[in-house]
């Protein structure tokens, strides 16, 4: 194939020329290329002839055909020079196509891009159909326990009891204890004792309370406050403590108190009196 166009390319100079005038060039250049290699090589072999002075001076020579056979035959002659590239023949037919090659393998993933913008929030969709009821919960665990709550109104007063012992009466105004018993006071003790004093006044010949006192009050109730009532048979409110009164144990295991009269809020005469109550808050 020649160095000029590649395959399947059309020259337009080489298609002009005729089929005979590209034959002959070819023959022609055969026949030159002929003629000036052996030109050559007899000028080699002339050359080495010349070279060689021994064999025109050693021993016999012979002259004729035959020595000049001998002298060619038994020096080779150098190689001549490459002869020039003959031209360049027609290019061929193109050959089919070849088989379609197989796919490549699928390239690496590439870098993953930077995030694109937020997309514009869409419409608000239709409300949906309310669901259907879900089913009833399980009761919940049981709460704490409440604070208690205030204390209740007082109850009705109990039946009157049997007739104490008569107390002692003095000469002249004086004191007189005519209540003394055990009780409880409220939630921080049950074993309360309890004491009245009473004031006689001659000109009026009345018993009027002079004061309460507590005893055996337990170290519990240390800090607490004691609102004391006084009721009559009927059940009738005589007179409260118009503040409560402050317990104070002092250090002590157990401890008492007095309330005076001054403390309550009305005069009481001492034998109206069927019954006390206390409440400790």
């Amino acid at each position: 194939m020649g160095s000029g166009s590649p395959p399947g390319t059309p020259n337009p100079g080489k298609d002009k020329r005729p089929k005979r005038d590209r034959f002959l060039m070819i023959i022609i250049a055969l026949l030159l290329a002929t003629t000036i290699g052996t030109l050559l090589v007899a000028l080699l072999n002339l050359g080495s002839e010349q070279s060689t002075p021994a064999q025109q001076t050693a021993g016999p020579v012979e002259v004729g055909a035959s020595a000049s056979a001998a002298v060619v035959g038994a020096i080779p002659g150098q190689q001549g020079p490459a002869g020039q590239d003959g031209v360049a023949g027609a290019d061929g037919a193109p050959g089919p196509q070849g088989p379609a090659g197989q796919n490549g393998q699928d390239g690496q993933d590439g870098a993953r891009g930077p995030a694109g913008q937020a997309g514009q929030s869409g419409q608000t969709g239709a409300t949906g159909k309310t669901g259907k009821p879900g089913d009833t919960g399980k009761t919940g665990a049981t709460g704490p326990a409440g604070s208690p709550g205030p204390a209740g109104s007082p109850g009705p007063a109990g039946s009157p009891g049997p007739p104490g012992s008569a107390a002692p009466v003095p000469s002249s105004s004086g004191s007189a204890i005519f209540g003394v018993g055990v009780t409880t006071i409220g939630t921080c003790d049950n074993a309360v004792t309890v004491s009245l004093a009473s004031n006689y006044t001659f000109s009026t010949d009345t018993f009027t309370l002079a004061s309460v006192t507590l005893g055996d009050i337990g170290s519990a109730c240390n800090g607490r406050a004691l609102t004391l009532m006084l009721y009559n048979a009927s059940g009738t409110l005589l007179a409260q403590t118009t503040t409560p009164v402050a317990l104070s144990s002092g250090g002590n295991t157990s401890f008492s108190t007095t309330v005076p009269a001054n403390a309550f809020n009305a005069v009481v005469e001492a034998p109206a009196i069927a019954r006390l109550v206390m409440q400790v808050t």
